[in-house]
């Protein structure tokens, strides 16, 4: 990916998300969420999207989405908690996962390379990395 786009135009690139089998669309909202104003991200399962609040940092705005990626992986594999007991792990899961990888970039970056791995072998991306 060209390194001269912003963390929110590489956030755009990826939507729609696979998690769970399903198509996950992410959107920036200018100037907050409007349901919530005091929200930096939502995920909505009815409508597969996850919705980020564009006034976040860039480390908030990666971390915001994480945590609700966390949120639709719950939803879409048939999890059910109590909105507190969710809200609470995620966050928890978040902040670790995302401590992780600030401090290990290498992790993410292998991370990376074995799905790539994974898709080429699937005969989903050339050698070079490129979509076939």
């Amino acid at each position: 990916m060209p390194s001269h786009l912003t963390v929110p135009e590489i956030i755009e690139t990826l939507s729609p998300l696979n998690i769970g089998g399903h198509p996950i669309t992410i959107e920036l909202v200018k100037n907050g969420i409007e349901s919530d104003p005091t929200t930096w991200g939502m995920y909505l399962g009815q409508t597969g999207q996850i919705m980020l609040d564009d006034r976040q940092t860039n480390s908030c705005l990666v971390s915001t989405l994480l945590h609700e990626v966390l949120h639709a992986a719950l939803m879409t594999q048939g999890v059910s908690l109590p909105e507190p007991v969710e809200e609470q792990t995620v966050r928890v899961i978040t902040s670790g996962l995302f401590q992780v990888f600030m401090s290990n970039p290498r992790l993410a970056g292998l991370l990376a390379i074995v799905a790539v791995e994974n898709k080429q072998a699937l005969g989903e991306l050339d050698p070079n990395g490129e979509p076939i």
